[in-house]
């Protein structure tokens, strides 16, 4: 959700007049559909699956707080016990295995229905004033937590924001006298600090562990430097704990507050950028502005369409070595590079172009009355592979909803979830 109406007034998607009437809509335009890949990958033997999502759930103070970008949507959609109720369906409808949500303000309430599902799950909250934060839910009769680690990006001078790094491990079954963990996927480590207070860690070879990665970065379009830089210490930090643990592998899923077209998004794709080449104020791709009334639909194609991210050669490049310690942690340093081999798993398994881009990316994962986008993505690094895709909507069913929340869907923004299958070649993995 847009946190300031007017960082908005030169966005990607300027709206000139707010829609004044919901049209009647088919509710039978409104189902998503799974996309199968292509070429399905090569499974593990036996085939480890998991679907995981990626949430902005829209923070009931926030929703509150910022009414102006829902006028057309009535205050029954506002409510947070009707969108929690809806939020919660879509969970399970896709049956998401681990769901990873931004700007969540009432965990406890949400940990409860979660709970009633048979998820567990941990929350992370901002720092400073703002109480939303970052949580994570996997269902426990399939899924252990073995590791984790929070951020808080405020210990590196970069704001509030956090994020949440987890090491879960599958699991089904348990022993009869007393509880303890038996039947991993492939007998695995059990880290007597989280889980299994009482078990002593037991290691034993071919587990399978999966590292996941939740953020919600900052959202200000002018602060790139922040936002580089959250980025960049969440993909280390991620390293570092997939390293510790084998050379596991990686799922980041999140609200990375950045259009496909936008270096930042290149950044995460290509692991590398020259960030001097870019004015900081556009790294996102948020600030892009258009005459037309079409902008929505022309900036999505057009932007897309290009090989490489936007260069503006009308803005100065100058960069100021605090701006280039925040994004790169080195005043002197122009050049940004991550371990990981990223790729996002809407851009692998492709839909129709009434959905995506012309990269696969989708076309909107958010819509308000000073939005229409992408800025929600789900990565994954080489040992997983995406099966399936849960496809968004169309632009035109989108836009006739006039704004979300809406009737069907909880948030402003739409939930993203892949299916994954852990691959046969991922190397043996160990103890820490």
């Amino acid at each position: 959700m847009a946190l300031s109406h007017s960082l908005w007034s030169n966005s990607l998607c300027p709206f000139t007049s707010a829609v004044r009437h919901r049209p009647y809509i088919n509710q039978r335009t409104l189902r998503r559909r799974w996309i199968e890949a292509d070429r399905p990958p090569s499974p593990s033997n036996p085939p480890d699956t998991f679907v995981a999502m990626s949430y902005n759930v829209l923070g009931d103070r926030n929703a509150s707080k910022h009414r102006h970008l829902y006028p057309n949507v009535p205050l029954e959609y506002m409510r947070w016990e009707r969108r929690r109720r809806l939020i919660c369906d879509e969970v399970w409808d896709c049956d998401a295995d681990v769901v990873c949500m931004q700007e969540v303000d009432m965990f406890g309430d949400l940990l409860g229905y979660m709970k009633s599902r048979g998820y567990t799950g941990r929350f992370k909250g901002r720092t400073g004033e703002l109480k939303d934060g970052c949580a994570v839910f996997w269902k426990e009769n399939m899924f252990r937590l073995v590791d984790k680690e929070d951020i808080e990006f405020k210990l590196f001078g970069l704001r509030d924001n956090v994020a949440q790094i987890f090491v879960l491990e599958f699991f089904y079954e348990m022993l009869s006298n007393g509880g303890l963990l038996a039947g991993c996927m492939s007998l695995t480590c059990v880290n007597n600090e989280l889980d299994f207070p009482d078990y002593k860690q037991v290691c034993e070879a071919d587990t399978r562990r999966i590292v996941f990665g939740n953020v919600h970065v900052l959202f200000n379009p002018n602060s790139g430097d922040i936002k580089l830089g959250q980025i960049r210490i969440l993909l280390s930090k991620v390293h570092a704990l997939s390293d510790k643990w084998g050379g596991i592998p990686v799922v980041l899923a999140g609200d990375f507050n950045c259009t496909p077209e936008s270096a930042i998004y290149a950044y995460l794709a290509s692991a590398e950028l020259d960030v001097t080449s870019y004015d900081r104020r556009d790294l996102s791709g948020q600030n892009r502005s258009h005459p037309s009334q079409y902008s929505a639909i022309y900036s999505i194609f057009v932007f897309a369409n290009m090989s490489e991210p936007l260069h503006p050669s009308s803005w100065s490049h100058c960069w100021t070595d605090e701006e280039l310690k925040n994004a790169t942690g080195v005043p002197d340093c122009r050049k940004l590079e991550h371990p990981l081999n990223l790729n996002s798993s809407y851009a692998i398994v492709k839909g129709n172009t009434r959905t995506r881009d012309p990269q696969g990316e989708p076309l909107a994962t958010t819509y308000h009355s000073k939005f229409l986008g992408t800025v929600d993505y789900l990565w994954y690094s080489n040992g997983v592979a995406p099966t399936r895709v849960l496809d968004t909507l169309a632009l035109d069913t989108l836009r006739k909803t006039g704004g979300l929340p809406s009737k069907t869907f909880g948030s402003d923004h739409l939930p993203l979830a892949t299916e994954f299958t852990l691959q046969e070649n991922i190397e043996e993995q160990g103890c820490p």
